[in-house]
């Protein structure tokens, strides 16, 4: 995680090694939150274009029930009363409600999760996203487009967990390689804009749902 205060660590522990909904070593890939994770980000992204403009609370109300069905779903019963105990007791919190305490953590490690997924340049999260742009403007071109269509086959390969292909490569390598740079510089607006969206919401629930924070203390 990119943050180092308690609280974000807080949620690291609640989310890896509690519920164990994610893993901390990228390398681990099979988790609930990695199965799942363009799902998650997608419903997460649409609530806060939606409800974000109306009201900030709008966008937490509505993103809780997707949180709370992600741990019930995700997590195991052992695990999940493992991290309620965790809460009362380790975290020294017995009048709390854990379920209400595990959602705001959960909620908290997605949108730090989120940040760091679109500021890296070769994440998971923005070869997806390169890959929808690149089908869709493919399925769009009327006239055959060599270039698109060796860009697409280099995209699967990089999405295939399976490819022996030890030296994959980089985004930004297969658009040069294929001499499309401007169409990754049209692509990478995009990303910093949801990068820009992720880090808003970030710094939303950090400030509605941490009781450190200025704004909650």
């Amino acid at each position: 995680m990119s943050n180092s205060n308690e609280e974000f660590n807080m949620a690291e522990i609640a989310v890896t090694r509690k519920l164990k909904l994610d893993n901390s070593d990228p390398s681990e890939n099979n988790t609930f939150i990695e199965r799942h994770q363009k799902t998650i980000f997608d419903k997460l992204e649409h609530f806060y274009t939606e409800e974000e403009k109306d009201h900030e609370f709008a966008f937490i109300a509505a993103s809780l029930p997707l949180i709370s069905g992600i741990i019930h779903v995700g997590s195991t019963v052992d695990n999940y009363k493992n991290a309620t105990e965790w809460i009362k007791k380790e975290q020294k919190m017995p009048n709390a409600d854990p379920a209400s305490v595990l959602s705001a953590l959960t909620f908290i490690y997605l949108v730090n999760k989120g940040v760091d997924e679109w500021k890296t340049s070769d994440s998971k999260t923005r070869i997806n996203e390169t890959v929808e742009v690149i089908n869709l403007k493919i399925s769009k071109n009327e006239e055959k487009n060599n270039n698109l269509e060796k860009i697409q086959i280099d995209l699967n390969e990089l999405l295939d967990p399976t490819s022996k292909n030890k030296e994959k490569k980089e985004l930004e390598s297969i658009f040069r390689d294929h001499n499309e740079e401007n169409l990754y510089e049209e692509i990478v607006k995009k990303f910093d804009q949801k990068e820009e969206t992720w880090r808003k919401m970030q710094e939303l629930v950090k400030r509605i749902l941490t009781p450190s924070h200025p704004q909650n203390s």
